[in-house]
């Protein structure tokens, strides 16, 4: 999975495996150590049933979490559809914009980075 925060953005791709893994009704997790001294960051996605509306986002504790009305995720993960998203406003009016995508191949070379578990990309039949 991966992670992408733009100010009060916040972007996942899921590669096919996670996807898999996610239609399974299992959280799908990452961590990301900083080394010695420092904390972890964590980051899931996950269905719940008893959220009803759209995705949204809590952080506590160094971890993202990520949760995806089950009816919704399922209606998405069974789709063709690419992704779904949100915008969360809190109390104090600033909204928090939740993407949660399928991760496609890149049209480009990318160097060492394995993309054998990503979707193939339909542009590149194009």
């Amino acid at each position: 999975m991966k992670l992408r925060i733009l100010g009060n953005r916040i972007r996942l791709r899921l590669s096919q495996s996670e996807v898999a893994t996610l239609s399974k009704n299992q959280a799908v997790e990452q961590h990301t150590d900083f080394g010695p001294g420092s904390d972890e960051l964590i980051y899931s996605v996950k269905l719940c049933e008893s959220i009803r509306n759209e995705p949204w986002a809590l952080f506590q504790s160094n971890h993202i979490k990520i949760e995806i009305p089950e009816h919704l995720g399922l209606q998405w993960l069974q789709s063709g559809n690419t992704g779904i998203e949100n915008k969360e406003y809190s109390t104090q009016g600033e909204g928090i914009q939740i993407l949660i995508e399928k991760d496609f191949q890149c049209l480009h070379e990318r160097g060492k980075e394995d993309e054998s578990d990503s979707y193939p990309n339909p542009r590149a039949w194009k």
